[in-house]
């Protein structure tokens, strides 16, 4: 079986690491003290740390690391929070921007790649931004093991 991206970048260090991102956001759940938390996509790590629970989920970890269309994520990520989430659920979602494909560009989004991300995220998927990020991967921040583009989307007070 060929080794993950996560594995071959991890491995670069002589002792076992945790990178930013992972640190991140096992804080962000241990201080949160979530009951029902459920994983998809490239989560692996997570998934040996936590006990998945049962739905409806309080946090979903929602990790992109492969090719993928934002019109099927936003797509996705609605039916979660619609069909899955507690009433005041969260979703932290974590993509590799760099592995989006488009069937067709949309001209009313910004040239700047990440506004563009954001103004889309926010305005197709039915829950409101509580935190937004994106790092600059100058070869250091290891997107291909965590992805830097980072939501925690709130199913409560959503205003569309």
């Amino acid at each position: 079986m060929r080794p993950s991206d996560r594995d071959i970048q991890l491995s670069w260090f002589p002792e076992e690491s945790i990178i930013k991102q992972d640190h991140d956001l096992i804080e962000y759940i241990r201080e949160n003290d979530f009951r029902s938390i459920m994983f998809k996509g490239d989560q692996g790590y997570f998934r040996d740390q936590f006990i998945q629970g049962q739905a409806p989920y309080d946090f979903y970890v929602y990790i992109v690391n492969q090719s993928f269309d934002f019109k099927t994520l936003v797509n996705d990520l609605n039916d979660i929070l619609q069909n899955q989430m507690t009433e005041h659920g969260i979703i932290y979602l974590s993509i590799n921007k760099y592995l989006a494909t488009a069937k067709r560009y949309d001209g009313t989004l910004s040239d700047d790649y990440d506004l563009a991300i954001l103004d889309y995220i926010s305005s197709n998927v039915d829950a409101h931004i509580l935190k937004h990020q994106h790092l600059e991967d100058k070869g250091t921040g290891f997107n291909w093991v965590h992805p830097l583009t980072i939501f925690y989307l709130g199913k409560d007070n959503v205003n569309h």
